[in-house]
Parts: structure tokens; sequence; C-alpha cells
């Protein structure tokens, strides 16, 4: 990476809001960092409950409501202003990282369970900024890719490692020799219903706000020893799962986002599944990912 590198604005658009902020890249430490203020803003509520994910796939998929398009406008404009008040001039790069199902030809949203539908979201976010290059990940492969090219990052170093972040959703994503690799069948099945039929879903009821009375005390709070519990569970299982595939142990298991906020306030086990565990500290983990994604697939295609 040159002196000469970019100017990179990355975008974490998460389900109840968005961070964003500068990022670049630091040569001494050979690690991507945010630079400057982050920006974070909730989006504006919507009276229209998200169209639910059966009615957006398949054959049967529904056209976008009127309604849920202009919600998308909302969002973008929103989003746009953001965006403005980092300075961007028309050569400053985009990398977004957002949740829900990527349309790869179309470059937007294609179905999203906690918000509106964006079937052109690259297209019309640049077209809105006059920006000429504008990228787009899903933010379980953008949250990883920051905690493994961030500097500071709980997954900097791995070699063989694993992901997992909760907010408004939960994410999960693979570190296979150093690179970060998306999930696929069967191992993203294990992010809902896992051993013993434990609902990982569960683990953020209250902050989600979908209560489970038996993972709650009487001040409806997450009691923490229930959240351990879980956690232990899907951690050692997800050890068993990669040993099965791969032959050789997660190195780095890496807690991001409001599950590692929340994990932060309290004193983990000493135990053999948590030898392996690492807290992020990250605040923008996504969006920094998102430009670490962005730079290596540009650097592909000019090289």
């Amino acid at each position: 990476m040159s002196s000469l590198a970019p100017d990179w604005i990355g975008v974490d658009m998460g389900g109840s809001g968005a961070r964003l902020t500068r990022v670049s890249w630091v040569p001494g430490a050979q690690a991507w960092r945010a630079e400057g203020p982050l920006v974070t803003f909730l989006w504006e509520p919507s009276n229209r409950e998200p169209t639910p994910l059966e009615d957006q796939l398949g054959e049967n998929a529904q056209p976008i409501h009127p309604e849920e398009a202009a919600h998308g406008e909302k969002r973008l404009a929103q989003l746009a202003c953001a965006i403005r008040s980092l300075e961007p001039t028309p050569a400053t790069l985009l990398a977004l990282a957002a949740p829900g199902l990527r349309d790869p030809d179309s470059g937007g949203l294609q179905a999203v369970r906690n918000g509106p539908r964006q079937p052109f979201l690259v297209r019309d976010l640049a077209a809105r900024l006059d920006q000429n290059e504008t990228y787009l990940f899903g933010d379980s492969l953008a949250g990883a890719a920051g905690e493994l090219y961030g500097l500071g990052g709980a997954l900097f170093g791995s070699t063989n490692g694993f992901y997992l972040a909760g907010g408004t959703g939960l994410a999960e994503a693979l570190i296979l020799g150093g690179e970060v690799c998306e999930l696929t069948p069967p191992w993203e099945k294990a992010l809902q219903v896992f051993e013993n039929g434990v609902n990982l879903e569960d683990l953020l009821a209250p902050y989600r706000l979908k209560r489970t009375p038996s993972a709650l005390d009487s001040n409806g709070e997450l009691r923490i020893e229930v959240l351990l519990s879980r956690l232990e569970s899907y951690v050692r299982r997800r050890q068993e799962n990669f040993i099965d595939a791969y032959g050789t142990p997660i190195d780095h298991f890496a807690i991001g986002e409001g599950l590692a906020r929340i994990l932060a306030g309290t004193t983990l086990p000493e135990a053999n599944w948590t030898q392996s565990l690492y807290l992020s500290t990250m605040h923008a983990a996504p969006a920094i990912g998102a430009v670490a994604l962005a730079s290596k697939l540009r650097e592909h295609r000019w090289s």
C-alpha cells in the first residue's frame, strides 16, 4: 500500500442506524484504522412493518411497496447527508457494509430482515454524492474483515478464526489461512438453532426487544450467567465444527459489536472455551472492514 493510497470513507449500515468514518492505511502497522470523527445516527422510523423475508425471495416475491420504497429513499437521504458531513471529494471512495442479501448485478439489497429493500443502493447513493466508486459488502464479512485487518482488531494476526457479532441482528464469518470467508452450508444453520436446541438469537433477546423470560431477571435484563452458558455451548460447538472440517482448532474466536459490549462488563470464567475468546473494542469494525475488502478487490482488479 503506497503513501498515495485513495481517500476512503467506510459505512456500517446497521438495522437501527448507521456509523461512518474516514479510514486510512497505516503502513508501519500493516493495518487499517478509523481517522477523525465517527459519525453515528439512527434511521428515521417507519410506520410500515418490514416485508417478511418469505415475501421478498423466490418466485412469489412481492414487489417493493411504494411505502417501502419511500422508506428506502429516506434512509438514502439520511446516509448521503451523513457522508457529506465528512466532506468527501469526487475522488473519495465509499465502502458500505450492510445486512441483507446483496444482489451483485444491481449493486443493492435484494432482501432485508429489518428494513426496506434497496435494490439499487450503490447506484443511487453514488448518484446523490457524485462518487465514482462505491462498494457494498455483507456486514458479516465486513465485520470480520475489520477485526482481522483493522488496527487493534480482535482477530488481528489470526490464521484460523471465527467471528460472532450481535446487535440488531447476528453475524458470523470464518477466517481461513488469514483470509475472511463467508459461511456456506451447513455452517450458517447453527447460527439459528444449535446443540441441545439452544436458539442463539435469544442471546440478545432484550437488546433486540424480543424478550425471552427464561433468560431475564426480575428487572427484565439478560442474566449474564444465561448468556455465558449459551455462549459456551455455541463456542464449543463451533470449535468442533472447525476441527472436523479443517483438522485444526480456532486460534481466535472474536466477539464483536453489541454482544462484545455486553460481555465487556463481566469477568469471563477461566475455562478451556474462553482461552481463544477475544472481545472486540472497535466501534466501527464493519466500516473499516468494508474499506479493507474494497481495497483488496480494487487492487485485484488493477493487478
